[in-house]
C-alpha cells in the first residue's frame, strides 16, 4: 500500500550532522521520503549508516537541520519540543533494540505508560492493551518486572507497548537486533501481524535483508541519501 496522494509521512529535504570527534558529520542529506497509511516500509542499510537518527527524526525525538516532516497533516518541524513531545506521545509508537522497559515498572504499568502520561487511559484502552496481551501469550504476566522476562518476552511487551495506545505510525528500530534467531522470529511476526490487523503505518529500521524482503517497499539509506526500491528487489 502507498497511497502517494495522502502520505501518513512525508519527509522533504531533512538534512541532519552531528558533531563527532572535532569534525561536523552530516547523516542525512536533503532525504525526502513519502509512506502510505498502513503500509510497512524497511529501512535497509549498514551499522552507522543513519537508520536510527531517520526514525528519531520521524518520531520528533530529534530535529533536523533542515528540511521539512509532517506526519498526517502535522508539521513536526514546527512543533516546539513540548508539543512534539505531546505529539509523540499520542501518535507514535516505538520498538527498540534494547527493549527500553523501566525496570521499576511491572509488566502492565510499561504498556499503560504513554496513555498514563497523555492522562488517556479508560477502561477501552485497557481493555485492548490486555487482549493484545494474551494475543503474544502474556496475558499473565501483567505483575511481573522486566527483569523476571527472558529477551524475547520483553520484546513482546515492548510492542504491546507501542501499539496499545493506537498510534498512527508505529518505528522499530533493529527490533530483533538483541535476540536468537528462533526469538527472532516469533517477535518479528507478532509485529508484523500486530500491526497489519491494526492498519498500522510501520517503519522498521534493519540491515536484515530477509526481514526487508517482507517490507511492502525498501527505503537504502547510504551516505546520508535514501533511494527506494520494491522489496522483491532486495538481494
Amino acid at each position: 500500500m502507498n497511497n502517494k496522494h495522502n502520505p501518513i509521512v512525508s519527509i522533504s529535504g531533512i538534512s541532519k550532522s552531528y558533531r563527532d570527534l572535532g569534525e561536523q558529520r552530516e547523516v542525512l542529506t536533503d532525504a525526502s521520503l513519502e509512506v502510505g497509511r498502513g503500509e510497512f516500509v524497511a529501512i535497509l542499510g549498514s551499522s552507522g549508516s543513519g537508520k536510527t537518527t531517520l526514525l528519531h527524526l520521524i518520531g520528533g525525538i530529534d530535529t533536523p537541520d533542515a528540511g521539512e516532516i509532517v506526519i498526517d497533516g502535522t508539521e513536526l518541524t514546527s512543533l516546539s519540543d513540548t508539543a512534539r513531545t505531546h505529539f509523540r506521545r499520542r501518535h507514535v509508537g516505538m520498538v527498540f533494540q534494547l527493549f527500553n522497559l523501566i525496570p521499576t515498572l511491572t509488566v502492565w504499568e510499561n504498556i499503560l505508560l504513554p496513555a498514563e502520561l497523555e492522562g488517556s487511559v479508560d477502561a477501552n484502552r485497557r481493555d485492548y492493551a490486555a487482549s493484545l496481551l494474551k494475543r503474544v501469550g502474556l496475558g499473565d504476566r501483567t505483575s511481573t518486572f522486566p527483569e523476571k522476562l527472558s529477551g524475547g518476552e520483553q520484546q513482546r511487551v515492548a510492542i504491546i507497548r507501542a501499539l496499545a495506545h493506537e498510534p498512527l505510525i508505529v518505528l522499530a528500530d533493529e527490533p530483533t537486533g538483541n535476540l536468537d534467531a528462533q526469538n527472532s522470529a516469533r517477535v518479528l511476526s507478532i509485529l508484523l501481524q500486530l500491526t497489519r490487523e491494526a492498519g498500522r503505518t510501520l517503519l522498521m529500521a534493519t540491515h536484515d535483508h530477509e526481514i526487508a524482503r517482507q517490507a511492502s517497499r525498501v527505503c537504502r539509506l547510504h551516505d546520508g541519501a535514501l533511494s527506494m526500491q520494491p522489496a522483491a528487489a532486495v538481494v
